[in-house]
């Protein structure tokens, strides 16, 4: 898994030191007031839209495709889907971390903000992880780990949930603190997620390695038709 894909766990391995480090030597508010300050037209609406490759959609999407090609995948997807929804709402709830938009209200702050237009900003105590975050890793890993490899897929699906994480920053929804730990649990999900899969292999499991409906024909499964 790790030979196969080197450039990939290298760069997130960069991410986590270099993002440690952040974490480490700057205030809880430094990034989101960085880019609150240093906002442009293009970024604004690019970061809108970006937001949205980590939303539950991209999970959907993939898992129908997913059919087509083989039922291991598509239960693999589904499984990574579902593991981030449980582990986001669990994690939330258990830390109860307000948003920032919640921090700066209580603080009488509100009036710094120079928000991102057409963004609605969630107010509740649920910043900490950020599911966007932990969805965007998890699918990302996942997806490319299903792929064949190829380090410009690697650097491609990277990039793509690197877009996610930073989007959640700019556009005032998650404390650095929050991206930064839900990148790293989606990204344990996957991997976990994917070498539990492996194990499922031989005679007795080849039936996972058939899609659903085929490509060609419209058939489901190897011969019958619905």
């Amino acid at each position: 898994m790790i030979r196969k894909h080197s450039l990939y766990f290298f760069l997130f391995a960069l991410f986590i030191v270099a993002g440690g480090i952040y974490t480490a030597m700057s205030g809880k508010t430094d990034a989101l007031f960085y880019f609150n300050e240093n906002r442009q037209p293009f970024w604004d609406v690019f970061f809108r839209f970006a937001t949205k490759l980590g939303e539950g959609y991209v999970y959907i999407i993939a898992a129908l495709v997913a059919l087509f090609y083989r039922l291991r995948y598509f239960l693999l997807i589904a499984a990574g889907g579902l593991m981030v929804m449980l582990v986001s709402v669990v994690t939330k709830s258990y830390f109860a971390v307000d948003r920032p938009l919640a921090m700066l209200r209580k603080e009488g702050l509100e009036n710094l903000l120079n928000p991102v237009a057409d963004v609605t900003l969630h107010t509740g105590a649920t910043s900490f992880p950020s599911g966007h975050a932990m969805s965007a890793l998890c699918f990302y890993t996942l997806i490319l780990l299903i792929l064949p490899p190829r380090r410009w897929l690697d650097a491609l699906f990277f990039l793509l949930a690197m877009v996610v994480v930073i989007s959640r920053v700019y556009l005032f929804q998650h404390f650095w603190q929050d991206v930064y730990a839900g990148a790293i649990t989606g990204f344990a999900l996957a991997v976990l997620l994917y070498a539990l899969q492996q194990k499922l292999t031989g005679p007795r499991f080849s039936w996972l390695d058939h899609p659903v409906f085929n490509r060609k024909t419209g058939w489901v499964g190897n011969g019958s038709r619905e």
